[in-house]
């Protein structure tokens, strides 16, 4: 920026007249001892296009240069520049973690926190050309969620407020623990008809939590005797005979929560033995009901969110087993039926798929798709149970989700596999929590992509 005088003054008394407008590049006239680093916050006021317009009249030459200057820098100084705070950006912080915030003014003054009250925060100044502070505060349990901060910058008579957003999470260190979990039990009905199992939580930051059994997941004839600090307690199961006339598996969670608001789950899985129903050697291995973004599980070509959904069947057993006209189920209906025959050796699979042209698998994964007159699989994301019966109606495995899977949700974008392949006596986790598990699903291998 350059200063420029672009009219002389006059040596009679008229009164001094300014004004301001672009011109086409004139004659510099420079100011006496004067350099353009002298004049912070010009730059901000006036363009590089333009220039001051002044005349001058009654004064001298000179005295007319300082009123030129007391006008630019007088607008540079903070007559033209509004008391505001400025660089402040929502922020998240976890419980226990340090949040620590510069605020910044566009003018001197003073800044504080305006609201809300907060005891144990504090606010510091920083020796500045313009007001500047530095935040701390450590949020606790009692402030997680969202809080919005409000700053205020006193100067010169003016108020200036602006808001933060912070958003306010859990701690994981502090999240409570299922000591050996998950919990399996196998009942063997030929010597109980009962089972009970002890729970213990590990939780150093709490002296006591809620424990209680998830909701939408509670087992008929089975309880959960909780101690007063919530961190010991005995799980029973006492099934009745009908209840175990046509299976011999059963599923519950359980969910420890302390007073932040930390949770922890735990699947208990009863396996029962010599007694129960037809004791099936076919197994529900895994099941894809939210095909992953980007990945095409049938190998068709077509990535496609209904047609990707599949269940996948493993014969576990040690004898050849007979599928055809065995079908499978979803909540709502029937959605396939097995073409006979369809035999399954030991340690084969078949993948049913919910659509389109499967291909590209080995020979020992029998594939099929299910016929579009029947819906597909129509595998419901929130929610859904899948059934294989055999050809005389007799249940031969059934999952029910999220029931019978650990820290399932609608969008986990990958399938849900047995925590063990093979177990039955594991419940379901997602794909990616199966130890050594590769990709977000395996349809007729292992987790980690080996061959049954």
């Amino acid at each position: 920026m350059e200063y420029k005088i672009l009219s002389n003054p006059s040596p009679d008394s008229s009164p001094l007249r300014y004004a301001t407008a672009p011109t086409q590049d004139p004659a510099p006239v420079g100011l006496p001892g004067l350099s353009r680093r002298d004049t912070p916050g010009v730059r901000d006021m006036i363009t590089l296009r333009e220039s001051l317009r002044i005349s001058v009249e009654g004064v001298t030459m000179r005295t007319a240069y300082w009123l030129v200057l007391a006008g630019v820098l007088g607008a540079g100084c903070g007559g033209g520049v509004p008391a505001r705070i400025v660089g402040m950006d929502d922020r998240t912080v976890a419980v226990g973690e340090l949040l620590e915030l510069t605020v910044r003014g566009t003018v001197p003054g003073e800044i504080g926190l305006d609201s809300p009250m907060l005891p144990d925060a504090q606010v510091t100044s920083l020796a500045s050309e313009t007001a500047t502070a530095i935040f701390r505060w450590v949020p606790v349990a009692s402030d997680v969620g969202i809080k919005p901060l409000t700053f205020a910058l006193k100067a010169g008579g003016q108020t200036a407020t602006e808001s933060v957003v912070i958003t306010i999470v859990p701690s994981e260190a502090g999240r409570p623990r299922f000591l050996n979990a998950p919990y399996n039990i196998l009942l063997d009905l030929s010597q109980s008809r009962s089972a009970s199992l002890p729970i213990t939580v590990k939780d150093d930051d709490n002296e006591s939590i809620t424990l209680q059994i998830v909701s939408g997941t509670e087992l008929l004839n089975a309880t959960l005797d909780v101690l007063p600090n919530g961190k010991s307690a005995t799980f029973a199961f006492n099934p009745t005979m009908a209840q175990l006339a046509d299976r011999c598996s059963f599923g519950t969670q359980v969910m420890a929560r302390d007073p932040g608001g930390l949770e922890a789950l735990a699947g208990i899985f009863i396996e029962a033995r010599n007694g129960c129903g037809a004791e099936p050697g076919i197994l529900i291995n895994e099941v894809l009901y939210d095909p992953p973004t980007g990945i095409d599980p049938n190998k068709d070509g077509t990535i496609s969110t209904s047609e990707d959904e599949f269940v996948e069947l493993v014969n576990i057993s040690s004898k050849a087993i007979e599928l055809g006209g065995a079908t499978l189920s979803d909540a709502v209906a029937v959605r396939f039926t097995f073409p006979t025959p369809t035999t399954l050796q030991p340690g084969d699979s078949a993948v049913v798929f919910g659509g389109g042209m499967p291909q590209g698998f080995p020979a020992r994964v029998k594939v099929f798709a299910a016929p579009s007159v029947s819906g597909g699989l129509s595998l419901n994301n929130n929610g859904d149970t899948v059934t294989l019966r055999s050809s005389d109606n007799a249940i031969i495995d059934s999952v029910t989700y999220p029931a019978a899977c650990v820290r399932c949700t609608s969008s986990i974008g990958t399938s849900i596999n047995r925590q063990t392949d093979l177990n039955r006596n594991t419940l379901f986790v997602g794909h990616d929590l199966v130890t050594g598990a590769v990709g977000k699903c395996s349809p007729g291998a292992r987790a980690n992509g080996m061959p049954f």
